[in-house]
Parts: structure tokens; C-alpha cells; sequence
């Protein structure tokens, strides 16, 4: 059982990485991210065995749908609580995180998990969604996982960072393409000059004969024009 090495709870639960480190080597040698669900303190440990470690090196069968991109949205919004066959009950709260899919709610009581509830975000329409986790806030209240019925549109108003997240992740990707485009064609030019050089006749290394018989031939030119009498 795992604890928190700073308040040694045990609830523990794990974190996402975050960075090049911690998608490819740390992952390789099997050094997770962890976060403390009390004092959300975040640290890593080894986990050799950990499912996400081995999904990601295709060790086992992926099965869940890929996480979708979050931001930031510090927003206050009023989730109503829709139990079977009882009165809707309307609670206050504060988004902190949101997706295309679903959002991270901050609420003053913690709500069943599976609960059927319908949130509403800044454009003021009501979605629908189910509570699919919880857990204590760090300093009051509890934080609600809720999954939406429906996916924000890319014309909703917010899902405005969605949009430019997808746009800065394009432009990335195309200055990397770019310069890994431009590094090969520096790479195919090398080469090739690389191989032209190779290819130039130097007789000085390929033919040291035929450098004495020039040597030779161009004294012998030189002793005949000694030779020969100067025009009077």
C-alpha cells in the first residue's frame, strides 16, 4: 500500500504525467507520477507493474478511449441534483476544470457517485451529465468528476480554449514537421556534397606514378629551355 511521504495517507491515487520525461523515459523505467488525494502533494515512485505503465508500452490491450484535452475554467456555475421519482435539489458551485466531454465541479457537499445531474456553463445552457468520481478539496468543499450527456461544440462559448489548444497543437506540429523537413534536407545536401568530394580525381593519392611522371616531365621541360641558347 502506497503513502503519502509527506502526510503518509494512504489515499493515493494517480497523477498524470506531464512533460517528455514523463511520457517516455521515467515511463520506460517504470517511474509513475502519484498525488496525494489529502495534501495533493504529487511525487513518483516506482511501479513496475502499474496498468497505465504497461498500456502505454502496449504490453496489454487498450481498452479505454483516449483522455481528451482539459484547461483551466474557474467559473461559477449551480448543478441540480435529478434523483428518480424525489424534488430536483440545486446546489452552488465553482467549475475548475473543463473538457469537450465533462468538467471538474467544486461543490459544497459531496454528491453519489453515478448521479444523474444537469450543470450550467457560461453560456447558460443546461447540460446534462453523470457524477463519475469525488473527492475532498484541499481546502473546503469536494470535487466532482462529471461526465456530460453531450460534447461541447466547437461553437459553444466554452469551449473556446478547447479551439485554441487544438490550433496551438496544430502550428506545433507543423514548425516541428517544418524543421525536421528542414534539418533532412540539410542532412541530403551534406551527403550529397559528402559524395561529390569522394568523387574528385586527386592523382596525389589514387596515382603517385603519375605524379613523378609529371614531376618528371616538367624539369625535363625545365633543363630544355636552359639548354636551348638565348636569341641574340
Amino acid at each position: 500500500m502506497r503513502r503519502c511521504p509527506v502526510c503518509q495517507s494512504t489515499n493515493i491515487r494517480a497523477s498524470h504525467r506531464q512533460g517528455w520525461l514523463e511520457h517516455s523515459l521515467l515511463t520506460w523505467v517504470g517511474v509513475l507520477p502519484f498525488r496525494c488525494g489529502s495534501c495533493q502533494t504529487r511525487y513518483r515512485r516506482f511501479a513496475y507493474s502499474e496498468a497505465r505503465r504497461r498500456r502505454e508500452l502496449l504490453l496489454v490491450p487498450v481498452s479505454e478511449a483516449v483522455r481528451p484535452p482539459r484547461w483551466r475554467y474557474q467559473i461559477a456555475t449551480q448543478v441540480t441534483i435529478q434523483p428518480s421519482g424525489a424534488t430536483p435539489d440545486t446546489v452552488d458551485g465553482e467549475i475548475e476544470e473543463a473538457s469537450a466531454r465533462g468538467a471538474r465541479a467544486r461543490l459544497p457537499r459531496e454528491l453519489p457517485v453515478g448521479s444523474r445531474v444537469s450543470l450550467s456553463l457560461e453560456e447558460g445552457a443546461a447540460r446534462g451529465g453523470v457524477v463519475r468520481w469525488t473527492a475532498p478539496h484541499e481546502t473546503s468543499g469536494y470535487l466532482h468528476g462529471i461526465e456530460m450527456d453531450r460534447p461541447l461544440g466547437r461553437r459553444a462559448k466554452a469551449s473556446r480554449p478547447l479551439v485554441r489548444l487544438r490550433c496551438r497543437l496544430f502550428f506545433r506540429r507543423l514548425l516541428l514537421g517544418c524543421i525536421a523537413l528542414g534539418l533532412m534536407a540539410l542532412a541530403a545536401a551534406g551527403l550529397v556534397w559528402l559524395l561529390e568530394a569522394m568523387h574528385v580525381y586527386n592523382p596525389q593519392y589514387y596515382e603517385p606514378k603519375d605524379v613523378e611522371r609529371e614531376r618528371y616531365e616538367v624539369q625535363r621541360l625545365l633543363n630544355d629551355a636552359k639548354q636551348q641558347p638565348s636569341p641574340r
